[in-house]
């Protein structure tokens, strides 16, 4: 897959990248898991015997069927919607954003930021 990042003005590896699906995020989890030595976190079958997008010793996307997500694993996995949640707002529940209730003291998006990622916000 090429760098997704393709918004920013000088690409680096501290970008965030854009345009990838859950699937693909899920992949790249289960991909470095493997790389690692971890166990998987997603699978392809509801009773966890095969991970998702590992074809014998490959790894790569399946566009078709369910994942399962299996929580008693040690492997990288994507955040729980109330983990992305509490990690948007810094773990306080003071701030609507993480350190802030004015979103552009703490975030770069479309009309603030020249339609381009960025490292930090600063």
């Amino acid at each position: 897959m090429a760098d997704p990042s393709d918004l920013a003005k000088s690409p680096t590896l501290q970008n965030p990248v854009q345009y990838l699906t859950w699937n693909e995020a899920a992949l790249f989890a289960n991909t470095l898991s493997g790389q690692g030595g971890l166990t998987p976190c997603y699978y392809k079958d509801s009773g966890y015997s095969e991970p998702f997008g590992k074809f014998g010793s490959l790894w790569y996307l399946s566009n078709t069927g369910d994942v399962y997500w299996k929580p008693s694993t040690n492997g990288y996995r994507l955040p729980t919607e109330a983990e992305w949640e509490c990690a948007a707002r810094g773990g306080s529940s003071t701030f609507i954003y993480s350190g802030s209730d004015n979103s552009n003291d703490v975030a770069w998006y479309d009309t603030n930021s020249g339609y381009r990622t960025k490292t930090t916000k600063s």
